[in-house]
This record gives structure tokens, C-alpha cells and sequence, in this order.
């Protein structure tokens, strides 16, 4: 083999040896040895010998002709490529090669570029590529010229193979000097569309060209162009190419405009597009900081994310080494509504598998939203679907992760962790089953729990279990064994919910056997709680729930367990001995109920004979049975147990109830009973029994308010045995139960902010006592279920004319009733929670507890048509138009408005609880998230006009806001009118004139604050302020107008004695919160220089003279409320105007030099007062107020600095002079704590500070002021001293440091 190899590099030797050109090289030193060229001769001396000889032209002609014919044989052609080695040189040198060699002679460099570029179109080779090594010949080489390449590469790129070509383009930018780039550019332009394999190559090869920017700006719009139809691989070098050439602001908008997932995925690449394009940012991003801030920055300002920007915003949070603000601009997006929970589903449904390369930093959001978030279902969802696309190590990340929530001992964490893995559940089916041994470990956090998450839990443990978890099965049952057994109290109740989710497990295959071990089963436990009345009562609401899960077989054997129980124990058909038939209780409608009067529940007799324990269990007992018979019947309308609805009560008649002893304990337990029945018979659909349920609302509400006139006594019995109840609860409801009392007495009271023109005495307006009857109650009395308020559809037209009995209707005292439970389960179910703050009870809403958010808002939504109704029901007529000549009149309440107040105080309440309840709803974070629901709600009140159509979204919102807003003149309670804004608030999010001007109607009408809004604390100042917020917001472009109408009606309010007639809530009790909102609005009018179009001049100019009328107040009202507004928003006004005010007067200051000064001494009268407000503070130790002052004292600096900047950019250095000013209190008189010792002395700064500091040494904040004099032409600096030295008010802008 070696000898073939030697008679190979002989002949070939041979050949080169034989040529013409190799003995014109030998003659300068150069000879061939072992397949390479050897250098005899220095390489300069060489090159000096060849230099001297190409000067003669025939010379030259013979040595390229023969070294053209030495290169045509391709084996020469290579060995003329590579590296030359010099004669007997021990070290190794990297050498040119021979063709590099001549190539730095200019003479000649010329015609060997020509001959190496002709020989590209014929370069291909089986052993290696000669075209990278023809190009490598050229590369940082000076004496190549340029033109000569370009024009040659005209010719030859066309005819060349696809890889010679990427080799070609690849070497231009080290071949060609700086000053040919251009013309290369433009030549490679030309075939970014004719040739869109070479896209990739060519764009790298200009991402290393020096471009100018004219050709830049070309090569940019063409690449932008392009970037819709460019293929999978060449979109990563678009990218590189954009980030690293052009600004990269520009670029960033322009990939985030056309580049998108689902083009992507409609290339044949698929996700190894996607992939390419996310690695190539990565590489981008890792090291360019500024590429990061840019991109995060626009993705800020974007209104809805797509799922690239949510992919970008995962890469940035791997590759950025600051993490945390990362993480703080995802939260804010997530906060805002930008990233939704639709969002993550088309991630995961459509770019699975992209997503999957980013599970580990979905896992740490996941972890951090947890806790962050507690209103958002972005974490659940995430969860959810890193679950379902990842392999088994990050499917056991997840459930790892979700367990350690639970063990972290917040409740809202716990609650949504639990949630997560049931959905998880749900949603890969038996897929969790595998991390039965996982959630094994739940069973050790069960005694930290509260009940209703052990019940949760158990429920999970079990459905996993079912999947071949047996050992969970047995961990439960040991569990449940112990804590029955144990003599803990909550402890014992967590066996019962343990017990009843085991029944659910025994029940799972419905056979024989199973059903009679079922039974076994509840035997046991009823043994094993019969000592306990609270166990047993705990029992009975956990077999309710379960019922529904079990199959018919268990439901049967349930229903016929207990309902005999229930019989023999609390009915009776006979009359007690002694008694008769007129000492059974009588209500109204009662006796056409039941046709038997002897059929009755015997509650009195219990009671007589103290049998408080099954007085007690007679409410969950009765629940179970009513649920047990509706889950055994398939029409709901519960004909085994119809006749416990229309059973008498044997008791003492509602007008001695209340003398007899117990009386009150049993006028709760005949309500208990009565809410029980309406839970059970909610559902009926035949008329007669939907008529019966109707007049036991009426008993309802009629016990309750006899209820409301007995005294709370300190034996009442609990009706909630799944929540723990505080033991001085029964105190603190005597107690409250007094204060009603001692309300309902009080003498009515006349509203201090009626105008002249409105009687002074007002009766109170009574409406009835349900809420606080129920709020003093509540631990005593039961739960009324949400599917209880199917009741309220009742009322809508349907189809029953064709019965024969009369169509029973809701009183509108039950319907406030009603509507008020309504809204008390909204507020709870719906209130944002904290992570980590302190849980409010649970008492009266346990049943809430079961169900989600979602499912909960559903159920209100559908009966959204019956609220409707019920508003049109009780509208009332509209005032005359404003063009009317006693409109007038209508502007204030008239006496017949506060008449119809008072003789149908109902229909006051009715219209604020229907529009409480839809602005809770409006309200509810999730309603913006779940397009389904909010479609829903929009379409409901948007059918309800006679011109409704069909239509998108915005349509339906539309209509719904004027369907609400026609409601207006209907509304006669201050309470009411603020719900109904906010339900328009939060409809509409552009200006919407029509609000605002009905928000300026509330404020000109003179409203009577009833006794009903003082017991529900209505925040009447609060809702003041908001009106003030919406009549600004939505007034478009009168805002200014508006404005000053405002700060004169305030400054009015603290000048004149007499409140003002234009606006009667205006008044010194409301004055802090109207100083609040209009500081506020003051602020939005200036930040609206941030828009195009505005008179940018103008708004500045009205903002500041706003902002100093508002500021001038302090020397007349000195509260609290109102110097903490002036300490905030001063500052952030002073923030404002550096943010949009300085640059404006910089630019203006050459042009408009006098209204620039006088902008700027108007607003040295406002930070002289506010560092008046400053040193108040700090003298009156306030600590509350003296914490706002560091932040304004760094602007009020800030903004000095700014003003000396400009006047000395400006050249006018000699208009403004830094001084001391003396420290002040808010009427301008000067401290004396403050004082200095030697007055007369006004040195230099540096020295008046030093004495200020020595005599006030604990005075470390605000010793020294630092005076901004700005001064006119015609000033003095004597005069400006005296202004300093006076502290006067007229030229100097007075800021602390």
C-alpha cells in the first residue's frame, strides 16, 4: 500500500515538475517535495523577485499562461492551495500557500483572482471542496480588487451548484474590502427571491458587511418583505440578521408583526421551525441585555399576547441573569389580562411540542403565580397542561410540586393545589394514578387542614385509588378509624368526611354485595358518632353530598335507611294529648298546604321535653332524606316526600311565640325546617308543588321578621356542624341583636347635605330585617343553596296556562329576600382572596365551599333573565328632558320621591341589589378571562332591548350598557345609583359621554342617605369620589372644562360657609375624599401629553394651574387626609411634569422663553407649600405622614436640577440662584425650632448649612432648602436675594434637598 501511495506522489510530482510554470518557480526558490511546495528562499524575497520580473509585460503573459495550464489539472490546482513549508526549518509556520503567495503581488493579483474565480463552476471534487478552498485563497487579502471580484461573481454564481454558491456567498464579506460591501449587498438583494435556498446564507453574509445606512435601510424593508414566505431555516438568520444590524426597537416590531406560530406551522417543518426560530432568539438573547429590556418593553405595551410573545417571554426568563424582573414583567402582564387562561390553551393544543423544550421554566411560574396570584386560573391551567404534554420525570415534578402547595399552610394555596389536581384528574383520566404512592403523602397533612380541604382530599385519594391505588384504600380506612376514635373534635369530624368518601369507594361497582357492605358500613359509623349530636349532624350533611355521587343502588339503600328514621322521630299524625288543633301553628296560606291538620312535625314537643339533640339533627336528617328521594327519582318532583312540604308545625301561635320559654329557639328551628324544604323542593317543574314552595318562601320571610322583634337568647342551637364557631359568637350577636334594637328606636335624623329646598325631617325609610336577622343568626340558622334562587325564574312568563290551578307569584318582599342572600353569597364566593391573609368565616356559606368560582357565577348568570324582569317590573317613568321648563324641579329630590321611598321601600332596595349583584359579577377577575360567561351575561342584557341584533362582542356590550343605563331615573337611593355606575364602568372601557353626564346628574342631585345604606356602611365619601372619577373620565375632550369646574366647587367649598348649590354632596365632611379625586384626575388630565395631536403647551399650562389651586388649600384645611394627598400626589404630579413637561419646556425654551418662565414661578408657589407640608410633619412628629416625605424630596430635587439644566443649556445661567429658605409651617410662619442663630448673615450656602446643621443636629432630613430663583430681564440679583431672604411668594421655586 505505501509502495502505490509513493508511485502515486512520484507521478504526480513528475507531472508538476514537467510543467512551464513550475520552472519559473524553481528559478525563485520554490520546489516540490511530499505533495507540498517548499520555500528554499525567505517568502519577502521571493515575493520582491517574482514582483521585479511580472514588471515585464511578455514575462508576466508567459508566467500566467503557464500557470493557467499547471492549474488546469486539478491535483496541481490543490497543491498550489496549500500551505507552502520552508527548507530545513525545525518550527512549524503557518505559510501561505502558492496561489496566496501570488495573489500579494499587485501586478498579477488581478489576473489570479480572475483565474481562481473561473475555475468555481468546475470545482466540485469527491475529497474535498476545492470551492471552500479557492475562496479561502481570497480571503483578507488586500490587493484583491474588489470590482473584479463582484463583476466575475456575476457571471459565475448562476452556473454554479447550490453548495458552491453558499461557499461563495459565506467568503464575501473577507474577501471584499469595507468600501465594496455596498455594492455586494445590492448584488446579493438580487437573489434573496430568485434563489431562496441561498436566504440563510446570504443574510449572515451581510449581517458581517459594514453597510451604509442608505443600504441598509434597503436591505432591511427587503428582508421584512420577504420574512412572511421565508422557509423554517431561513427564518433564524432573519432574525439574527434583523437584531444584530438594525436598531432594535425597529426590529423587534417588526418581527413581533410577521413572524407568528401559525405561520410556522403551516410550513412542512412544523415544530422544527418553531424550534429553529426559539434557539436562534436564545442565542441572541443570552448575551444582549439591551435586546432583552427592548423586547420585554414591547411586550409590555401589548394588549393581548399571541404565543410567540409568550414563548420569547420563557426564553428571556431562561437566558436573562436577572430573573426576578423578568418574572415581575410577567406578573404584570398576567395581572393585567394580556396572558389569559385561552392564551395557554392554544400554546398547548397547537405547539405542544415546542412547548415541552420549556417545561422546567413553566414549572417555576407555575410555582410563583401560585402564591402571587391568588385570582387567576393561569397557574391551574399551566399545571393542567405541563401534566399532560410532559414526560413521566416532569409529570412527577408536577404532582410534586402540587403536594408541597398543600403542605405550604396557606389556604388559598391549599384550596387551589387540591382544585389542580383534580382537574388533572379529570383531564388525563387514569395518568395520575401512577403517583398514587405520591399522593399517598397527602394523608400526612390532613390534620392541618381545614374540613372542607381533607373533604377534597379524601374525594381525590379515592377517585385515584380506583385506578389500582388499593394501598391509598387501606391508608384511609386506617386513618379514619383512628380519627373517629380519637377525642379531638376536629379530629373526629375529619373521620366523618373520611368516612363518607370511602362510602363512594365501596359503591363504585353498585352489586349486591357491595350495597350491603355499604350498609355495614354506615352502620358503623352512626355507632361510632352516636355520642356526638355534632358527628352525627356532620354525618347526615356529608351523606347528603354523597348521595349524589353513589349509584342507584347506594342511593336506594340510603333513602331507605333514614327516611323511616325521620318519620317515626319528627312527624306525627295525631295531636298531642291535651292539645288541639288551634294550638297548632297557623300561618297564612299554611292550612291549604297539607289537607290533614293532624299531620304534623311534632318540633314543640321536642322542645318541651328538652330533646335539644334531635331538634338538632332534624334539619340535616330532613336534607338527606328530600336529597336521597330526588336522586332515586329521575323527574325531581319527589312524590314519596311530598308531604313533608305542606306539613303543619305543632308549636304556639307566632303572636305568644315569643312569652313562652325556648320560644326563640323554636321559632329558628321552624325556620331551619322551612329553608331545608325550599332546598329540597327548589327543583319541583309541576306547578301545585312550585306553588307550595312559593308560599313557604312567604312563611319564611314572616318568621323572620318575628324573629327580629325576640331577644337572643344564649341556648340557640348550631346549624353548621363543618365550621367552628366561635364560643362568645352567641355574645356577640345579643349584643349586635341590642344594637338593632336601640336603632330601630333612634329618631329619625335628617341628612346634613340636603339642599334648602328639601323638607329637613324625613322619616327613615324601613325595609325589612332580613340581613340582619340572618347576620345575627347566622351560625344558628341553615344554608339557603344557590339552587335555591331557581325560585326567582318562577316568576318569569312560562307555560303553564293550561293548568288548571292559579299561578302562585313572588311577593316583592320575598324577592328582596331573595336577592339579598343573592348578593351575600356573591360577595363571598367572588371577593378576591389574599395568599396569606387571615380567612374570613365560613359560617352560612359551607355549601359555597363545594363548588368553583366558575360553576357558581353560571348558575347566578342563568337566573340573570329573572333579575332582568324583575327591574322591569318596578322601573320607573324618566324625568322631563332638559329642554323641559320644569326640569328644575326634577334636578333635587322632590317630596314625591321621598314618598315613594317611603311607602315602597322594596322597590327602592330592589334596584341596588340586582345592580350590587352584577357589578360582583362585573367585578369577579375571572369574568374578563371566561369568554364563554361574559358572553353569556352581554347577550342576556343585551336581548332584553326591542333593537337587539345579533353581533360580535363589542355589539352586545354596547346594548347591555343601554339597557343598564336606562335604569337611571328608576334608581332613588344614593346606593343604587353608584351600583348601577359601576356596572357601566366596568362594561364599557373606551369614553362613553352618556356616563359621564348621568355621573354629573348624581352629583347635582341632593341625596338622603337612608338608615338601611348607614347599617351596611355605605362608604358615601368613597362613592363621592368615584363619581368625580367617572364624570372626568368620561366628559372626552371637555375634560379641562370639567376640571376647573371641579377645583372652583371645591375651592368654594373651603372659602364660603354655605355648601354650594351646584354640587350638594359637596361638602367639608366629604372634602378629603373630593381633595383625593380631583388630585387624582388633575395627574390623568396632565399624562395626557403622552398622546399625539395635543396641545401639548395648553394642558401643561391648565394642569399646573389645577395643581396649584388644589395646592393652596392646605393653607386653609390642615387635616390629615388632605396633607397625606398633597404629600402623594405632589409627588407623583412633580413625576409627571419631568416625564412629560421638562423635555416640552426644553424645547420651547428658545421660542417661548416668557411662558416658560411663568410656568415655572407658578409652580414654585406648589413645592414652596409642599415643603411647607414637609416641615409640618417633621415638626409635629407625624410618622404616617413624615414616611411620604424622602420619595417627594428626591423629585422636588430632581426637578430643581432639571430647571438649572435647562436654563444653562439655554444660556441663562444668571436667571435662577440657589439659596436657603427657612423652614416654615403651613401658614408660612417661620419655625422657631428652625431658627438660626445669626439671621443677618447670608453667606454662602455652604456656610448657612453648617450653622443650621449645628443647631439642629437631630434634624437630619430638613435643614436646608435649596432656593431656585428663575428672574426676569429686568431683575437684580438684590431683588432676588430679598425674595429669598423674605421667603416670598412671588418669583422663587423652593424645593428641599
Amino acid at each position: 500500500m505505501k509502495r502505490k501511495l509513493g508511485e502515486r506522489s512520484s507521478t504526480k510530482r513528475a507531472k508538476i515538475q514537467s510543467s512551464n510554470c513550475f520552472h519559473k518557480i524553481m528559478e525563485y526558490g520554490v520546489h516540490i517535495s511530499d505533495e507540498r511546495y517548499i520555500m528554499t528562499k525567505d517568502i519577502n524575497t521571493i515575493s520582491k523577485q517574482i514582483a521585479a520580473d511580472m514588471l515585464d509585460t511578455k514575462l508576466k503573459e508567459e508566467f500566467l499562461i503557464s500557470l493557467q495550464d499547471s492549474l488546469d489539472d486539478i491535483e496541481s490546482f490543490k497543491l498550489a492551495m496549500i500551505p507552502m513549508e520552508r527548507e530545513n526549518s525545525e518550527k512549524s509556520f503557518n505559510n501561505d500557500s502558492l496561489l496566496r503567495l501570488l495573489l500579494r503581488i499587485p501586478v498579477i493579483a488581478e489576473s489570479i483572482t480572475e483565474l481562481l474565480l473561473e475555475k468555481l463552476p468546475v470545482s466540485e471534487h469527491p475529497e474535498c471542496n476545492l470551492a471552500a478552498l479557492i475562496m479561502s485563497q481570497l480571503r483578507w487579502m488586500l490587493d484583491v480588487p474588489g470590482e473584479t471580484v463582484i463583476t466575475k461573481l456575476t457571471q459565475v454564481l448562476p452556473v454554479c451548484t447550490l453548495p458552491v454558491q453558499k461557499d461563495i456567498v459565506s467568503g464575501l464579506p473577507e474577501i471584499l474590502t469595507d468600501e465594496f460591501h455596498d455594492e455586494a449587498a445590492v448584488f446579493l438583494l438580487e437573489h434573496i427571491q430568485t434563489h431562496p435556498d441561498l436566504v440563510p446564507t446570504i443574510l449572515e453574509a451581510l449581517s458581517e458587511m459594514s453597510l451604509s445606512d442608505n443600504v441598509l435601510n434597503e436591505v432591511y424593508e427587503a428582508v421584512v418583505g420577504q420574512m412572511a414566505s421565508l422557509s423554517g431555516d431561513s427564518i433564524p438568520s432573519a432574525l439574527r440578521f434583523l437584531l444584530s444590524t438594525t436598531d432594535k426597537d425597529r426590529a423587534i416590531s417588526s418581527i413581533r408583526d410577521n413572524i407568528t406560530f401559525e405561520s410556522l406551522s403551516l410550513l412542512d417543518e412544523g415544530n422544527v421551525s418553531e424550534e429553529l426560530s426559539l434557539e436562534c432568539l436564545e442565542q441572541m438573547l443570552r448575551f444582549h441585555c439591551d435586546i432583552q429590556k427592548t423586547w420585554l418593553s414591547h411586550i409590555q405595551k401589548t394588549v393581548k399576547l399571541t404565543p410567540f410573545d409568550f414563548f420569547v417571554l420563557l426564553v428571556i426568563y431562561r437566558v436573562s441573569n436577572r430573573p426576578k424582573l423578568v418574572l415581575a414583567a410577567i406578573k404584570s402582564r398576567l395581572k393585567s389580562g394580556a396572558l389569559s387562561s385561552h392564551l395557554i390553551r392554544e400554546v398547548y393544543s397547537k405547539h405542544s411540542v415546542t412547548a415541552s423544550r420549556y417545561n422546567r421554566e413553566v414549572l417555576l411560574l407555575c410555582q410563583s403565580f401560585m402564591i402571587t396570584h391568588p385570582n387567576s386560573d393561569i397557574p391551574q391551567s399551566l399545571y393542567c397542561n405541563l401534566f399532560s404534554i410532559g414526560d413521566h420525570q416532569t409529570k412527577q415534578e408536577v404532582v410534586g410540586c402540587l403536594i408541597s402547595h398543600i403542605g405550604s399552610g396557606a389556604s388559598l394555596e391549599i384550596d387551589r393545589s387540591i382544585t389542580t389536581l383534580n382537574l388533572i384528574k379529570d383531564k388525563t383520566d387514569k395518568q395520575l394514578d401512577r403517583f398514587a404512592s405520591l399522593l399517598d403523602g397527602l394523608i400526612d397533612y390532613l390534620n392541618v387542614l381545614n374540613i372542607f380541604q381533607v373533604r377534597e382530599v379524601m374525594l381525590l385519594l379515592v377517585r385515584v385509588s380506583s385506578g389500582g391505588g388499593s394501598r391509598i384504600i387501606d391508608d384511609i380506612h386506617i386513618i379514619v378509624r383512628k380519627y373517629l376514635s380519637h377525642s379531638d373534635a376536629k379530629l373526629n369530624k375529619l373521620g366523618v368526611v373520611g368516612a363518607c368518601a370511602l362510602m363512594e369507594a365501596l359503591d363504585s361497582e353498585g352489586s349486591d354485595e357491595k350495597s350491603s357492605e355499604l350498609e355495614r358500613f354506615i352502620v358503623k359509623v352512626r355507632k361510632a358518632v352516636a355520642a356526638s349530636t355534632t358527628l352525627t349532624g356532620l354525618l347526615y350533611d356529608e351523606l347528603t353530598d354523597t348521595v349524589a355521587r353513589l349509584n342507584e343502588r347506594g342511593v336506594e339503600t340510603c333513602y331507605k335507611m333514614f327516611v323511616d328514621v325521620f318519620e317515626s322521630t319528627y312527624i306525627g299524625d295525631e295531636p298531642a294529648p291535651g292539645r288541639t288543633t288551634t294550638d297548632i301553628l297557623c300561618i297564612e296560606g299554611a292550612e291549604t298546604l297539607n289537607e290533614n291538620p293532624y299531620i304534623a312535625y311534632n318540633l314543640w314537643e321536642l322542645i318541651e321535653k328538652k330533646a335539644f339533640e334531635k331538634v338538632q339533627l332534624q334539619w340535616p336528617l330532613l336534607r338527606l332524606v328530600l336529597k336521597s328521594c330526588a336522586a332515586s327519582t329521575s323527574d325531581q318532583n319527589l312524590k314519596d316526600v311530598d308531604s313533608l312540604l305542606g306539613c303543619f308545625f305543632r308549636a304556639y301561635p307566632l303572636d305568644a311565640i315569643e312569652r313562652q320559654y325556648n320560644g326563640t329557639l323554636g321559632l329558628v328551628a321552624i325556620i331551619n325546617i322551612i329553608i331545608e324544604l325550599i332546598n329540597g323542593f327548589c327543583e319541583v317543574s309541576n306547578l301545585p308543588m312550585r306553588n307550595k314552595v312559593i308560599k313557604r318562601v312567604i312563611n319564611l320571610t314572616e318568621l323572620l321578621d318575628a324573629l327580629s322583634h325576640c331577644s337572643v337568647p344564649s341556648n340557640l342551637l348550631l346549624a353548621s356542624f363543618d365550621v367552628d364557631v366561635c364560643k362568645s359568637k352567641n355574645n356577640k350577636s345579643s349584643s349586635s341583636s341590642k344594637q338593632v334594637d336601640n336603632e330601630d328606636e333612634s329618631p329619625p335624623t335628617a341628612d346634613p347635605s340636603r339642599s334648602p329646598g328639601v323638607p329637613s325631617k324625613v322619616k327613615p325609610i324601613k325595609v325589612s330585617n332580613y340581613k340582619r336577622v340572618i347576620t345575627s343568626y347566622r351560625e344558628n340558622m341553615r344554608e339557603i343553596d344557590v339552587r335555591a334562587l331557581n325560585i326567582l325564574n318562577w316568576n318569569l312568563p312560562d307555560t303553564y296556562c293550561d293548568s288548571s290551578e292559579e299561578k302562585s307569584a313572588l311577593d316583592i318582599a320575598q324577592i328582596v329576600f331573595l336577592l339579598e342572600d343573592l348578593l351575600s353569597k356573591c360577595r363571598f364566593k367572588l371577593k378576591p382572596r389574599a395568599v396569606f391573609g387571615k380567612e374570613s368565616s365560613n359560617v352560612g356559606f359551607a355549601s359555597l365551599l363545594k363548588i368553583s368560582e366558575v360553576q357558581f357565577v353560571e348558575e347566578v348568570v342563568s337566573r340573570l333573565p329573572a333579575l332582568c324582569h324583575i327591574l322591569e317590573e318596578n322601573v320607573s317613568e324618566p324625568p322631563p328632558s332638559p329642554s323641559s321648563p320644569d326640569n328644575s324641579s326634577k334636578i333635587n329630590s322632590t317630596d314625591d320621591d321621598i314618598r315613594e321611598m317611603e311607602t315602597n321601600p322594596y322597590k327602592v332596595k330592589i334596584f341596588e341589589l340586582v345592580f350590587s349583584i352584577l357589578e360582583t359579577i362585573f367585578h369577579w377577575p375571572g369574568f374578563g378571562y371566561n369568554t364563554q360567561i361574559s358572553l353569556q351575561c352581554f347577550d342576556v342584557l343585551a336581548s332584553r332591548l326591542d333593537s337587539h341584533t345579533q353581533g360580535p362582542l363589542s355589539k352586545r356590550k354596547k346594548c347591555a350598557l343601554q339597557y343598564i343605563m336606562k335604569y337611571y331615573y328608576s334608581c332613588q337611593n344614593f346606593s343604587s345609583v353608584i351600583a348601577m355606575l359601576k356596572c357601566c364602568q366596568h362594561i364599557c372601557y373606551e369614553s362613553e359621554p352618556s356616563l359621564g353626564l348621568l355621573a354629573k346628574q348624581t352629583l347635582e342631585k341632593s341625596w338622603v342617605i337612608t338608615d338601611d345604606e348607614k347599617e351596611s356602611k355605605f362608604k358615601v365619601n368613597e362613592a363621592i369620589g368615584y363619581l368625580i372619577e367617572v364624570y372626568v373620565t368620561h366628559t372626552g375632550d371637555a375634560a379641562e372644562d370639567v376640571l376647573n369646574d371641579l377645583v372652583e366647587v371645591t375651592v368654594a367649598v373651603v372659602e364660603t360657609p354655605k355648601e354650594p348649590k351646584k354640587y350638594p354632596m359637596f361638602t367639608k365632611n366629604s372634602l378629603p375624599a373630593i381633595y383625593k379625586a380631583v388630585m387624582v384626575q388633575v395627574i390623568s388630565y396632565l399624562q395626557i401629553m403622552s398622546k399625539p395631536g395635543e396641545e401639548k403647551l395648553v394642558v401643561l399650562d391648565t394642569a399646573v394651574a389645577l395643581f396649584g389651586q388644589m395646592i393652596a388649600l392646605i393653607k386653609r384645611v390642615s387635616s390629615r387626609p388632605i396633607l397625606r394627598s398633597a404629600l402623594v400626589y405632589g409627588q407623583k404630579f412633580l413625576e409627571g411634569f419631568l416625564t412629560f413637561g421638562m423635555p416640552l419646556l426644553d424645547k420651547l425654551m428658545k421660542t417661548d422663553h416668557d411662558e416658560v418662565q411663568m410656568l415655572i414661578k407658578r409652580l414654585q408657589a406648589c413645592t414652596r407649600q409642599l415643603h411647607h407640608v414637609t416641615c409640618h410633619t417633621k415638626s409635629n412628629r407625624d410618622v404616617a405622614l413624615t414616611s411620604r416625605v424622602p420619595l417627594l424630596k428626591k423629585f422636588l430635587e430632581t426637578f430643581v436640577l432639571k430647571v438649572k439644566e435647562m436654563l444653562a443649556a439655554n444660556n441663562c445661567t444668571e436667571a435662577f440662584w440657589v439659596g436657603n429658605l427657612k423652614q416654615r409651617n403651613l401658614k408660612g410662619e417661620e419655625i422657631k425650632s428652625q431658627l438660626v442663630g445669626d439671621d443677618s448673615d447670608h453667606g454662602s450656602e455652604s456656610s448657612k448649612r453648617s450653622k443650621e446643621n449645628n443647631d439642629n443636629d437631630d434634624d437630619d432630613d430638613d435643614g436646608t432648602l435649596s432656593e431656585l430663583s428663575v428672574s426676569s430681564d429686568d431683575e437684580s440679583k438684590d431683588q432676588i436675594d430679598a425674595k429669598v431672604e423674605g421667603d416670598s411668594e412671588d418669583g422663587s421655586l423652593s424645593v428641599c434637598y
